[in-house]
């Protein structure tokens, strides 16, 4: 709307075209995994932009991912997306990821676009219970516990060695019974003092080689 001093049009209106290119995005800013081991789901990440954007690079810092980038799409509007699928790909990982993903683009004011990567894959392997903890106990008290190591899937597995650091913490023999392994467990309660050690098990179990259980114990002296 214009105002002028013509009497005989005191006011114009006037129509502005334009077209305000698209801002860079990437969705989602984040990205949790979880789940058991061998059975993660992928992610997909899209990333849409200005048309005359394009990305120059994408990848990982630890390499756990194939990462597989579609051709951009642009439409009417001038916006250009790419969908990137992520796909874990160690089968036997198990533990915390810790991760990102770098994306870099021809955007001038964002050449580079970072998304955290973050989860947790739970092994096959179940311990119970997961620490040993024998709270305080007197000198000389007897102080033991036996730890059992199952398959959640029920699959045959072994136990190969368990064994301590700790001279004041005793691993006994590994035995196995219907598909579960016991591990007795004692530590020596013949001085005051606080024994805070664990105990490491070796199996036969790709990506849960090695085990370690965490053993407590605190031999207060009676007054």
């Amino acid at each position: 709307e214009l105002l002028t001093t013509d009497p005989t049009q005191p006011v114009v209106f006037l129509t502005v075209h334009g077209q305000v290119p698209h801002d860079l995005r990437a969705y989602p800013d984040r990205i949790y995994l979880s789940g058991d081991k061998g059975a993660v789901g992928g992610r997909t990440v899209t990333i849409s932009g200005p048309a005359e954007m394009d990305l120059t690079e994408v990848k990982t810092e630890r390499g756990l991912f194939d990462l597989d980038l579609s051709e951009p799409s642009v439409s009417e509007d001038g916006k250009k997306t790419w969908t990137l699928q992520l796909t874990f790909r160690p089968e036997s990982f198990v533990g915390e990821i810790a991760d990102q993903l770098s994306i870099t683009t021809t955007h001038a004011e964002r050449p580079l676009i970072t998304i955290p990567i973050a989860g947790r894959i739970r092994g096959d392997l179940s311990v119970g219970p997961p620490s040993v903890f024998l709270g305080f106990v007197t000198p000389g008290a007897q102080a033991q516990q036996t730890v059992t190591i199952a398959s959640r899937s029920l699959a045959r597995f072994a136990v190969r060695s368990a064994v301590s650091a700790d001279p004041r913490i005793t691993v006994g023999e590994p035995s196995e019974a219907d598909g579960v392994w016991r591990i007795p467990v004692c530590v020596d309660t013949s001085e005051p003092g606080v024994i805070d050690g664990r105990i490491t098990v070796t199996t036969d179990v790709p990506g849960e080689e090695t085990l370690e259980i965490p053993v407590y114990a605190h031999i207060i002296a009676q007054e």
